[in-house]
């Protein structure tokens, strides 16, 4: 009942916004939100969602202390998120969508965040001009690999600028490093990292990865999503990280096996340096019982 309540509650600001509706006031986990209004994106904003990114993030700001990266920031929910647990930490935001890209600087602005900040293009490991692609001016499946999107109507699709990780983070000399990367890019994770090795190799940050589980059609988009799973697994281990991955009822488990990568577990998985691992585990077996499960 409560979430069909909340569904209809986004549902009717999300109209209202393409009828003059400008922002909306609400609080997020204790946190007072003026959430803008535009085309309907940020509607997800209007009623919290999602608690265990929430989860996720409170544990992994507590590990160690730097800037929070956001690598796909769409409509600005981790930026939110973070707010609503930490007012001083600063984040970075990255979102080659121009729509999403203004959207999340209006949040900013209109909610006086400082120490925040978004900028309008994608992370990779090669600097260079690529197509983005798109079934709407929001849309928050959008990827960079044409293979990954099977709809047929992908008008909204635009040229994005894609930059090195590691090289842009050096010109922000961020004072504090850097603690935690969300990464939400639909399929271009691999490069992500690969573009990130000068910065994991120094600050071990931990991440929020989001990495779907390959259906087997025997396609070649299958074929694709296995090779990058390959070589994401080989990279994390080159850099010693581990990951675990979350069951539907909340229990942890280490991920070993690409095999493992499936429905059992949520999308989003978090990649821990074996130095925190301990530490991490700790914290989620304490805060509200959360089991952790033997290794897959």
């Amino acid at each position: 009942m409560l979430k069909s309540l909340n569904k209809l509650k986004r549902e009717i600001a999300r109209g209202l916004s393409y009828v003059g509706l400008q922002t909306v006031k609400t609080n997020y986990h204790g946190l007072d939100l003026t959430v803008p209004m535009l085309r309907g994106v940020g509607r997800k904003l209007i009623v919290p969602d999602d608690p265990w990114m929430s989860r996720c993030l409170r544990q992994q700001l507590a590990l160690k202390p730097g800037a929070v990266i956001d690598i796909g920031a769409n409509a600005g929910i981790y930026l939110v998120k973070l707010r609503a647990i930490d007012s001083e930490r600063q984040y970075i935001g990255f979102e080659p969508n121009p729509l999403c890209k203004y959207y999340v600087s209006e949040v900013i602005r209109l909610n006086n965040f400082k120490k925040a900040s978004c900028f309008p293009f994608a992370l990779s490991n090669k600097d260079e001009v690529r197509i983005l692609y798109a079934t709407k001016a929001d849309d928050a499946g959008a990827s960079l690999i044409e293979e990954f999107k099977t709809e047929e109507d992908l008008s909204y699709s635009t040229e994005v600028v894609t930059v090195v990780g590691d090289q842009f983070l050096k010109l922000l000399a961020l004072p504090d490093g850097v603690s935690t990367i969300k990464i939400d890019v639909e399929g271009t994770e691999l490069e992500v990292l690969e573009g990130l090795r000068e910065t994991i190799k120094k600050f071990k940050p931990t991440f929020y990865c989001e990495i779907w589980a390959p259906e087997d059609d025997s396609s070649a988009a299958y074929q694709q999503r296995m090779t990058r799973l390959e070589a994401l697994f080989k990279l994390l281990d080159e850099y010693d990280y581990v990951i675990y991955g979350a069951s539907h009822d909340g229990a942890l488990n280490e991920i070993r096996n690409i095999d493992a990568i499936d429905g059992r577990f949520r999308a989003e998985y978090m990649l821990v340096h074996k130095g925190d691992a301990a530490a991490m585990l700790k914290a989620f077996e304490t805060e509200k019982g959360t089991p952790v499960d033997t290794p897959l």
